[in-house]
């Protein structure tokens, strides 16, 4: 498939996993088929191929609402004659001698109008489909959030943590990859959620040691850009479990006390507490201290003098 594409010049885009509204022209027309086959089948679900060229012929025959006509009239410029219509009997306008020129014009009328009512049909359906829609400006290097489409229970976190965007194939599809086993997979951009990587409680690897999370370097960068001083590293080669620390010890730091949580204020205002009481319990036992070093000292003072007179006494004995 890789090698047709290529050698017939075609780009061969790939859709994002879990996002159906990709292909979304050819998922309403599935959901339009099986609407009808399920008109047309009732209890008997197994025969379903069955029905298969009524259920087309009912989608081709009727008029479509958002070009207007039917897809039988737009490929053949006329109506479909119908066994109804051959039990009618209608009768049929005679065209003329020129009846492929005056069908080619009338088909090129039907394209015209056909091509008004699909850009009315789109700005109406774009209108109700940007009505939610938020853009979060991803880049690549970001920490995001990945939606959990394999919840086992409802009580499942909806986002998995420890991805990291590492490329942009499209304005809206990514490939994200997972700093804690390396896989690399493409998620689109309704699937993704801005992270803090500080928020982030990273697992403790027991046992096999964990290689370390760096990305090498693309092919396209030159050797100059290449000899760049490891201290003016960015945060997008940096393990993630190294980003945490740096991030949690700015937050523990920070002057600002707005911009750390309650949690994390509370213990530090106790910390402070803490070392205030230490700071005052040791100046007290300083002074205590150099109390008892002071009385040891006119003591010894003391018992030196009377020493000294008792020695003057027994030399004037003598």
């Amino acid at each position: 498939m890789k090698e047709t594409c290529e050698t017939l010049n075609i780009n061969h885009i790939t859709t994002s996993f879990y996002h159906p509204q990709s292909n979304g022209r050819i998922e309403r027309f599935h959901r339009t088929l099986h609407d009808v086959l399920s008109k047309l089948m009732r209890d008997d679900t197994s025969t379903w191929d069955l029905f298969l060229n009524q259920a087309l012929a009912a989608i081709r025959f009727n008029i479509s609402e958002s070009s207007k006509f039917s897809p039988f009239y737009l490929l053949y410029t006329r109506d479909a004659v119908l066994p109804v219509d051959n039990i009618m009997k209608p009768h049929r306008k005679y065209m003329g001698e020129d009846l492929h020129q005056i069908m080619l014009n009338q088909q090129h009328k039907a394209f015209v109008l056909v091509h008004r009512s699909m850009k009315q049909a789109q700005k109406r359906q774009l209108k109700y489909k940007n009505k939610n829609c938020v853009d979060e400006g991803f880049k690549i290097g970001d920490p995001v959030y990945c939606k959990n489409h394999l919840k086992k229970n409802k009580l499942d976190n909806r986002w998995t943590p420890y991805f990291r965007i590492v490329d942009q194939t499209s304005p809206v599809s990514f490939m994200i990859k997972d700093q804690l086993t390396g896989v690399v997979r493409k998620a689109h951009a309704e699937h993704l959620r801005i992270a803090k990587i500080d928020e982030w409680d990273i697992p403790k690897n027991k046992g096999k040691q964990l290689r370390k999370a760096a990305y090498v370097a693309s092919p396209d960068v030159s050797s100059s850009d290449m000899e760049v001083d490891t201290d003016s590293d960015s945060d997008f080669n940096k393990p993630l479990a190294t980003l945490a620390k740096k991030y949690r010890k700015e937050r523990t730091n920070s002057s600002d006390e707005e911009s750390i949580p309650l949690m994390e204020l509370s213990k530090l205002l106790k910390e402070k507490e803490r070392e205030e009481n230490y700071d005052s319990d040791s100046e007290e036992s300083m002074s205590v201290n150099e109390i008892i070093e002071t009385n040891l000292k006119t003591k010894c003072k003391d018992k030196n003098v009377k020493v000294k007179e008792l020695l003057a006494s027994i030399s004037n004995m003598l």
